[in-house]
């Protein structure tokens, strides 16, 4: 909030999420069918990271931004947690009130 250095918070290690859409060996891509914005996060070891990728969609896989909310120094032992969530905007608008909804994402975790 008050700046310092970007790599203290914007880091590509650590807990990795892959996506089950973007560029195919082929040339093409492939996309959700809505445009949607996906997060997600992991608590693991001493760190919690969030992956955050927006306006996904119709031929468009923006690059996921990796942020590190905290360095976690606790002698406190916590089962490892991730967990994620997809806003997914309505095509078309159908609502006055809401412009999509939030689902839950399915997050496996590979060792």
């Amino acid at each position: 909030m008050n700046g310092g250095e970007r790599e203290s918070f914007f880091r590509q290690f650590g807990p990795q999420f892959v996506m089950p859409y973007g560029k195919l060996p082929s040339g093409g891509v492939l996309t959700p069918t809505q445009w949607c914005h996906v997060i997600a996060a992991d608590e693991t070891g001493k760190m919690a990271t969030v992956y955050l990728q927006l306006f996904v969609g119709r031929g468009c896989v923006p690059n996921p931004h990796y942020v590190m909310l905290a360095d976690i120094d606790s002698r406190i032992h916590v089962p490892p947690s991730t967990w994620g969530h997809m806003y997914l905007y309505d095509d078309p608008p159908g609502s006055d009130r809401y412009a999509g909804c939030v689902e839950d994402a399915q997050i496996t975790r590979f060792r």
